[in-house]
């Protein structure tokens, strides 16, 4: 006699250890709508949402090839990437928003990658990214200008989580003038 079970795996679902040590409240200051779209060695394309893991903690796997995507994107508002991997020399060529960049059924993990926002409004918002690379802690690494690599620069990258966040303040309105009725 035999018993089966099954379970449905999803890519990028961290565990509930998995998300200890910071904190990425998307629901309250993240801005809606980014997904990353990462090429993971042995599955293929996996899309997820802000705060997801591409592979990660729970599902370590090397990733080839990224892609940032955010249709809802404000127009003063303009982002680039590039990745590197450990046969590439010299600086990596940043791509636009949309673009892939990496590779496909290569077996060429990124071993680095460049996050970067630019235009009016990007004194508004920061990237919040968390990666893994293959033997080292989690990096952790929040601004309009992200790097992130392994210790020596040739680990490959086994999990990545990205968010934007706002930076914005919600000031107070300034106190009204003191009232002056009944004063001579």
């Amino acid at each position: 006699a035999a018993s089966v079970k099954f379970e449905p795996l999803t890519q990028g679902t961290p565990t509930s250890g998995a998300r200890d040590g910071w904190d990425f409240d998307t629901d309250e200051t993240s801005l809606d709508g980014l997904r990353l779209l990462g090429h993971v060695a042995g599955i293929g394309d996996v899309i997820v949402g802000p705060n997801e893991w591409i592979a990660g903690p729970a599902t370590p796997s090397r990733i080839e090839g990224i892609a940032l995507q955010w249709p809802q994107k404000p127009d003063n508002l303009d982002l680039r990437y590039a990745v590197k991997s450990a046969t590439e020399t010299g600086p990596a060529k940043m791509v636009s928003l949309g673009s892939f960049t990496g590779t496909r059924q290569r077996a060429m993990p990124i071993t680095g990658i460049v996050l970067e926002m630019s235009g009016p409004g990007a004194s508004n918002c920061q990237f919040l990214a968390e990666a893994l690379f293959l033997s080292s802690p989690t990096l952790r690494a929040v601004g309009q200008r992200v790097v992130l690599s392994g210790p020596t620069g040739r680990e490959p990258l086994v999990g990545l989580r990205v968010a934007i966040q706002s930076t914005e303040i919600f000031k107070e309105p300034p106190p009204s003038a003191p009232s002056t009725a009944g004063i001579n």
